[in-house]
């Protein structure tokens, strides 16, 4: 019982952590993100000037999108999990959810990086 209590609740968050990195992403790309102090990717170079802050949001947009895209999966799997929880161990989309949130930050990581390569080229 405590178990699809979780996963629904799970479900619940993935889910609408997933719409909202969605939208977020679309906003970066769209260039429709100006600087702030919570949301977007924020690093040195991101944070040095109004210009770079949009060429960083602009490159990592898009991968911030399949990210939100990809949490649709373990939001599923916890749904699924919720309802036949014999059928499958709650640990599987915990352990998809944490591969997916580290591979995404790996690559978002490594969109900003490319871009402060290309400005020292």
């Amino acid at each position: 019982m405590t178990n699809t209590i979780i996963s629904t609740l799970l479900f619940a968050v993935v889910a609408i952590s997933a719409g909202t990195l969605i939208i977020l992403g679309n906003r970066m790309s769209l260039g429709k993100l100006g600087p702030n102090s919570w949301c977007g990717v924020r690093t040195k170079t991101a944070l040095a000037s109004t210009e770079n802050w949009y060429k960083v949001q602009k490159k990592c947009g898009t991968t911030t999108i399949m990210l939100g895209a990809s949490y649709f999966d373990s939001a599923i799997l916890f749904l699924i999990q919720s309802i036949l929880p014999k059928l499958l161990s709650i640990f599987v989309p915990l352990l998809l959810f944490v591969i997916q949130s580290t591979i995404g930050i790996v690559l978002i990581y490594m969109r900003s990086s490319l871009n402060t390569q290309e400005e020292n080229s």
